[in-house]
């Protein structure tokens, strides 16, 4: 369980170094680092050296998610000579080992399904509802069974616990109906007719980074000023029904004034990335964090002085990895790290049959808790490999 947490600055790792500015970044389950290099996909070790590559693909790399198998699905934008923009690689194999297929159009996102199908959509050319979400089977076919479309680009997909598909970008329609920048599927791709419509005028811009937070509110980015009839300045919450959530109101200001991509983490603290020089009304440039209630955390060194930042994306280990320009005493770096630097905090408490552990701080969370237990000082114990989280922790 996580506990709020007041502290936990985060610095810069210089131990960690890459000249890559890539488009796309994920993590593969053994922790090391996935990003693009253009058309190809590197493997990146601790100290952001290259581990692997894999090439296959003639396009830019715009997307990458990974499976439970560990495959690593590649999106990219569409080729008319190979008529490729998707790829499986199997990381397993030889270095160069892929295997590529296409469905037309250009694909900006990716995400799972909970059973491990791939979501990936973007912005199509093709013959009738040209800009598809499309999901696909174990292997690279498509899977008929899930027909959803947008009426222009999606940018982003985020899957809730429950299945259901959380859609972002610059669409006015959703399946055919009207729900402009933001809406919500079910898992089967019908629409979620309980998330609030956004009719025309309800956003002037569109939604490129979609967050959920554990109490099932939903954090959006992305180049709007006006969300609901509420002045709202590229950063805004919904609650879980879709609704503006009035009581959290941060923006961005400054040259560019957009949100590229938003990270949570463990603590409920917010990474911003994008193009600006105020976040919730204090200087800061390109990278910053939010406080849970929307204010701004001035323990995060991570402004990036030059350009604007792509993305931010929280590692297991806690860590943040920033795609920006960023001035360091050894020369500009594209791709950073930021580490904590505040230990996590924690505390037992038993009540009764009952033991509560409190853990604080942007640590990353436990997925598995043992206690050993014993009522005879040490001379045999119990072990209890049960724990639940609580809900919102």
């Amino acid at each position: 369980m996580t506990a709020p947490s007041s502290g936990c600055a985060q610095i810069l790792d210089t131990n960690f170094s890459s000249t890559l500015f890539p488009a796309a970044v994920a993590i593969h389950p053994d922790g090391r680092v996935l990003a693009d290099d253009y058309s190809l996909v590197r493997r990146l070790n601790l100290d952001g050296s290259y581990d692997a590559v894999w090439s296959g693909l003639a396009s830019i790399i715009t997307a990458l998610t990974v499976r439970p198998d560990g495959q690593i699905f590649a999106g990219a934008t569409y080729d008319p000579l190979t008529t490729r923009n998707m790829a499986i690689i199997d990381p397993g194999v030889s270095a160069n080992s892929i295997g590529a297929f296409g469905l037309g159009g250009d694909i900006y996102c990716a995400a799972l399904q909970p059973e491990g199908k791939v979501l990936a959509a973007g912005f199509g050319n093709g013959p009738g509802p040209t800009n598809l979400i499309v999901r696909l089977n174990p292997g690279t076919s498509e899977d008929p069974s899930f027909n959803a479309f947008a009426s222009f680009s999606v940018l982003n997909l985020t899957v809730q616990p429950d299945g259901k598909i959380l859609v972002g970008g610059y669409f006015g329609l959703l399946n055919g109906q009207v729900q402009q920048g933001i809406g919500r599927l079910n898992s089967d791709g019908t629409l979620d007719t309980t998330f609030t419509p956004s009719p025309v005028g309800y956003i002037n811009g569109g939604v490129k980074t979609v967050l959920l937070q554990p109490d099932g509110k939903i954090l959006i980015g992305g180049d709007f000023t006006v969300l609901g009839g509420h002045t709202r300045n590229h950063i805004a919450r919904l609650n879980p029904d879709g609704s503006v959530d009035t009581t959290f109101d941060a923006g961005v200001s400054g040259s560019g004034q957009n949100v590229n991509s938003l990270a949570l983490q463990a603590n409920g603290k917010i990474v911003v990335a994008g193009h600006f020089s105020t976040l919730a009304g204090q200087p800061c440039t390109n990278v910053g964090r939010l406080n849970p209630d929307g204010s701004f955390d001035a323990s995060f060194e991570g402004s990036a002085s030059e350009g604007w930042a792509n993305s931010a994306t929280l590692h297991p280990d806690g860590s943040i990895l920033v795609v920006a320009p960023i001035t360091t005493p050894g020369g500009q770096i594209l791709f950073a790290r930021f580490i904590n630097t505040d230990p996590a905090t924690n505390s037992l408490t038993r009540s009764g049959s009952a033991l509560t552990w409190w853990r604080g701080g942007s640590a990353p969370e436990v997925w598995r808790t043992t206690f050993e237990v014993s009522t005879n000082n040490g001379a045999s114990s119990l072990v209890r490999e049960h724990a639940l989280k609580a809900a919102g922790n």
